[in-house]
């Protein structure tokens, strides 16, 4: 008999062979106590099988999908799983071609209205800006992350429960919702009907309510839902719009409650309009007692409340605001050959503040215990981007003087003569320290440089020369120097006084 070697295997050989031998109750009872004894084992060995073949299924499963987007990823209604993210990426950019083409199209009977994803403005294509706007790399990286970026368990996970469901992914972008609103009820103002609220009129002198009435307007925010659930799919039909019922907030029985304090509120005399400049507007009591009206309080819509219109405050405040109204001035400095070819220092600009004047205004003419007469709106100082330090380097940072004189009837020569001159001086830069002289800055007066002959004061003689008139430079740059509280070492004055 051939020898087997002892062993585990040999044993387990030895155990089986001997049931051959045994009676049966008792080779089954044996049996039973063998597999009995030896289950872990066996147990641990299907478990061990089963791991590793789930490792080697998954690790060919990951290789498979390396460079693919894994099964049950679907973008907006396209699916996008077992592509290549290049292939996921024009198959998503095939999904916008019809809003490209066509736009959000909304309908209302035979009315459309399409809202384009760019608004284009032929008169400068630089205003040109976009209303929806899809951003392809983040929707991407967030469908190439799905079963990699979170730990092993997670990522398997959306791995494998990919295969049995779908995981739906919103493309990344972003849209002006104000604007789309803004261009349907541009095209659809002739269809609606907005509701009108009781509104309160003066009437010689006396307070009256008119009655409010029900109107019927197109419900945006449906139609905007509908058109996110479109961006959101990436499938573009017409948007259907329907028309609702507007109901007015205030009723004539409401706002009638309040008539009595209204008129105890409406004045006799005007009031007047001052600012700083010392312009002055007057507005009479009939157009302060038309600003008056009943409306709901911000704070709680059942809350009545008188106040000032926003409306009728605007118009009257119209042409106070144009006056007023001052745009920041933006620094200019420019070097060309040493000079300064362009010079202008930076400006405040101010603007007056509607919402804070209508609020300080409210409170003035409604609730102050004495008659007002007078009223100053509110005004902001508007900065300047930039200062003149911001715009140069060589420590120029202020306007420190300025020198104004005047020509007017001057003779042609000399005001050819002037200007000349100004030309020479204009733009000079002098260095810290340093001494400035208008003769050497003017040079050669004579005609090869370009001045004519004109009346001058020499002595006690008032005679043709060439350059006559530069003296205008010399005052005005005096006064300029005077201004900025520099220094004068030399100055020479005409040796007699002259008219001007």
């Amino acid at each position: 008999m051939t020898r087997i070697k002892n062993s585990y295997h040999s044993y387990v050989i030895r155990r089986l062979a001997s049931l051959f031998y045994m009676p049966k109750k008792k080779k089954l009872k044996k049996l039973k106590k063998y597999f009995w004894d030896q289950w872990w084992k066996q147990a641990m060995l299907v478990v061990l099988s089963l791991l590793i073949l789930i490792v080697i299924t998954g690790q060919v499963y990951a290789l498979a999908y390396s460079d693919k987007v894994y099964p049950g990823v679907v973008v907006g209604s396209f699916p996008v799983g077992g592509l290549t993210f290049f292939e996921a990426e024009e198959t998503i950019e095939s999904g916008m071609e019809n809003l490209r083409e066509n736009g959000l199209v909304f309908v209302f009977r035979d009315r459309t209205v399409t809202v384009p994803m760019v608004v284009a403005t032929t008169e400068d294509p630089d205003l040109s800006y976009e209303i929806i706007a899809y951003d392809i790399s983040p929707t991407i990286s967030v469908v190439s992350s799905f079963g990699r970026q979170g730990n092993f368990f997670e990522n398997w996970y959306e791995r494998v429960s990919g295969i049995f469901r779908h995981t739906i992914i919103t493309p990344q972008y972003t849209w002006r919702v104000g604007k789309v609103v803004e261009i349907l009820k541009g095209n659809l103002t002739t269809i609606e009907r907005p509701a009108k609220d009781a509104t309160l009129v003066i009437r010689n002198g006396k307070a009256e309510i008119e009655s409010e009435s029900d109107g019927i307007v197109f419900n945006y925010q449906q139609a905007i839902i509908g058109a996110q659930l479109q961006l959101d799919s990436l499938i573009f039909t017409p948007i259907s719009l329907k028309l609702t019922r507007d109901v007015p907030e205030l009723t004539k029985d409401m706002a009638e409650l309040l008539v009595p304090e209204v008129e105890s509120l409406l004045r006799k005399t005007g009031v007047t309009i001052t600012f700083e400049d010392g312009n002055s507007w007057y507005w009479p009591s009939s157009a302060v007692n038309n600003l008056l009206e009943i409306r709901l309080s911000d704070s709680d819509e059942k809350a009545l409340q008188i106040g000032i219109s926003t409306k009728g405050l605007e118009i009257l405040l119209e042409p106070i605001e144009k006056t007023i109204t001052i745009e920041p001035q933006e620094p200019r400095f420019a070097l060309e050959e040493g000079r300064v070819i362009e010079f202008k220092t930076s400006a405040n600009g101010r603007r007056l503040v509607f919402s804070d004047t209508q609020r300080a205004w409210e409170d003035l003419l409604l609730n102050s215990e004495v008659l007002v007469e007078e009223l100053e709106p509110i005004v902001e100082v508007i900065e300047p981007r930039q200062r003149i330090s911001d715009v140069n380097d060589l420590g120029i940072t202020e306007l420190l003087g300025v020198g104004k004189s005047g020509f007017a009837g001057s003779p042609p020569n000399r005001r050819h003569n002037i200007k000349i001159g100004a030309e020479a001086v204009n733009g000079t830069l002098i260095p810290p320290g340093e001494e400035f002289s208008l003769l050497e800055t003017l040079g050669t007066i004579d005609g090869p440089t370009g001045y004519l002959q004109e009346l001058v004061i020499k002595g006690n003689e008032t005679i043709p020369e060439y350059g006559g008139g530069l003296c205008q430079i010399g005052t005005t740059t005096f006064r300029g120097t005077l201004a900025a509280g520099l220094p004068i070492t030399a100055r020479r004055n005409h040796s007699y006084s002259v008219p001007y």
